[in-house]
């Protein structure tokens, strides 16, 4: 365990010294090869907007999975963090229930922008979810 520790710190230091180089080809390098769990534990240590510029590195699979094992608190962070488009195509590619589970998290200005602006499908499904209490069986079957 101890020397996971150490690596988290090595991984985590060699992102802070590419971020302050602005060495962005290296720490593209340094993000793809690491695991996904790996990333989360560096996330926990970076501001949020080292977190923003780590995560849009991450290839598109890899940022998913990332994102969808971050508690709520967190992905809000880091939408806020996003241009508008880039938090309208991470909401639109999660799968509806975790989509309606940070909905539900989220101030309700930005919760409806959010909803409005993504595919017909997927607000539709999105909105079916919603109509069903939190904790209902209806939402969980959905």
């Amino acid at each position: 365990m101890g020397g996971e520790s150490g690596f988290m710190n090595t991984l985590t230091d060699a992102i802070l010294t590419y971020l302050e180089s602005r060495n962005i080809a290296a720490l593209n390098d340094l993000v793809e090869e690491a695991e996904v769990h790996e990333i989360l534990a560096v996330l926990d240590e970076l501001s949020s907007e080292e977190q923003a510029i780590v995560y849009r590195l991450l290839s598109k699979e890899k940022a998913l999975d990332v994102f969808e094992q971050l508690d709520t608190s967190s992905q809000q962070k880091l939408l806020k963090s996003f241009t508008d488009e880039k938090a309208i195509e991470m909401m639109d590619e999660l799968p509806p229930d975790d989509r309606v589970r940070l909905l539900d998290e989220l101030p309700a200005m930005v919760a409806k922008r959010l909803i409005a602006s993504l595919s017909p499908e997927e607000r539709v499904a999105t909105n079916i979810i919603m109509g069903y209490g939190q904790e209902t069986a209806g939402r969980e079957m959905t």
